[in-house]
C-alpha cells in the first residue's frame, strides 16, 4: 500500500483478520509452544474447579476473591447417631484473596515509521493485525516465564504419608536403574502413587532434560525394567501427562520439575479497555483484542498515528491465583497439600 490511514481501520476488522490469518502465521513458525500457559487456560483446568470473583479494589489494585469450605474432617463424624438439633461444629468458610496490580504485566511498544508503512503491500487490516500477532508472541513468552517464576513460589506440600519426599515439600525420583542406564519403574511408581495418594484423577508434570528424555522412551515403547515390567505399558496405565518445559530451569535446580493438578493455578487478569473505556477514532483507538492461542485471555491494545507513524502498544495485568495451603484441616493427612509440587529427578 502505498497511503496508511488509521482512520481506515477498524477494531472489528483487525480482530476478524487476525483469526482468519492466525493459521497461516502459525504455520509460519511465529508461535512456540508454552505448556504452562497452555494448560493453565485450558478447559482441563479452568472447568469450574475454583469460584473466583473480581472485584475493584484501591487505587491500581483489583482484588480475586477465592471462596472455599475445607474437607470436612473424619474426626468430626461420631459413632453415635443422635439427634439433638444442636451442634458445636461451625461450618463456616474460609477465602483467600489475590491483587492484580494495574501496572504489572506484560508489555510491549513498536513504533511503525512513515516510510516503512508506504513500503507494505499489504492491506492495512492485514499488516496490523500480522504486527499484533507478532507482538502477541513476544507477550506469551514473557507471560509463560513469569508464570514459571510465580509457581516456583506457590508450592505446597505433599501428603503425610507419601514416600521420598524431603520435609514434605519435595519428592525425588529415579529414571534409572542404580549404577546402570536402564530404565527405572521408579519414576512412574512415585508419580502415580502421589497422585493416588491425593484421589484426583489426573495430574500433570512440566520438566525437562531427565524427565522429558525418561517420558519419551517410555513413549516409544521402550523397556522392560529388571522386574520384567513393561515400562511403557505400565505408565499407559497410570494417571500422569508430562509437558517437555524448557524454561523450568529458570526457576527451579536443575533435576527439578513442577507437577500441577487442574484448578489448582488460575491466571487472573484485567482489562483496562473493555467495554465503555473502548475508543476508536481516526487517529487514535484503544481496545481488546483476544489471544489466539489462550482462552480467556485478552491484551489491552492501543493504537496511535501520529504525523505518518504508527505507535502500537500492547500489555496485559494479571497475576496467578494459587490455592491456598489452608484447604485442608490441620489434622487432615492433605493438610498443606495445594494441588502445586516440586519434584527431583536424581539419579545418583
Amino acid at each position: 500500500m502505498s497511503v496508511f490511514s488509521l482512520s481506515l481501520v477498524s477494531a472489528e476488522a483487525i480482530q476478524g483478520t487476525i483469526q482468519d490469518h492466525f493459521p497461516i502465521f502459525a504455520g509460519e513458525g511465529q508461535f512456540t509452544f508454552l505448556p504452562k500457559t497452555n494448560f493453565l487456560t485450558s478447559a482441563v483446568n479452568t472447568n469450574g474447579v475454583l469460584d473466583t470473583v473480581v472485584s475493584p479494589g484501591g487505587a491500581k489494585k483489583r482484588i480475586a476473591k477465592t471462596v472455599y469450605q475445607p474437607r470436612v474432617r473424619e474426626a468430626d463424624v461420631s459413632t453415635s447417631v443422635s439427634f439433638n438439633c444442636t451442634s458445636s461444629n461451625e461450618a463456616g468458610q474460609l477465602s483467600t484473596t489475590c491483587e492484580i496490580d494495574e501496572t504489572a504485566g506484560v508489555f510491549i511498544d513498536e513504533k511503525i515509521d512513515r516510510v516503512a508503512l508506504a513500503d507494505i503491500d499489504m492491506p492495512n487490516e492485514l499488516y496490523i493485525a500480522r504486527r499484533i500477532m507478532a507482538l502477541q508472541d513476544a507477550l506469551h513468552r514473557k507471560l509463560e516465564t513469569g508464570l514459571g517464576t510465580k509457581l516456583a513460589a506457590a508450592f505446597g506440600k505433599y501428603p503425610d504419608n507419601d514416600t521420598s519426599i524431603t520435609g514434605g515439600t519435595l519428592k525425588t525420583v529415579s529414571t534409572l536403574q542404580t549404577s546402570s542406564d536402564n530404565t527405572s519403574l521408579d519414576a512412574i511408581e512415585e508419580l502415580e502413587y502421589t497422585r493416588r495418594l491425593t484421589g484426583l484423577p489426573r495430574m500433570y508434570t512440566f520438566g525437562d532434560n531427565l524427565l522429558t528424555k525418561y517420558v519419551t522412551r517410555l513413549d516409544s515403547g521402550c523397556c522392560a525394567d529388571g522386574y520384567g515390567v513393561d515400562l511403557a505399558t505400565f505408565a499407559g496405565r497410570n494417571g500422569f501427562v508430562h509437558f517437555h518445559d524448557n524454561r523450568v530451569s529458570n526457576d527451579l535446580d536443575a533435576g527439578n520439575f513442577f507437577i500441577l493438578f487442574p484448578g489448582a493455578a488460575h491466571i487472573v487478569s484485567f482489562n483496562r479497555f473493555d467495554g465503555p473505556n473502548r475508543i476508536e477514532d481516526n487517529s487514535y483507538k484503544q481496545m481488546v483484542v483476544p489471544s489466539p492461542l489462550f482462552p480467556g485471555l485478552a491484551f489491552d491494545v492501543t493504537m496511535k498515528e501520529d504525523c505518518g507513524d504508527l505507535y502500537i502498544e500492547m500489555g496485559l495485568a494479571y497475576e496467578l491465583c494459587t490455592a491456598p495451603t489452608d484447604y485442608f484441616a490441620i489434622d487432615d493427612r492433605l493438610d498443606g497439600f495445594n494441588g502445586i509440587l516440586e519434584g527431583k529427578v536424581s539419579n545418583s
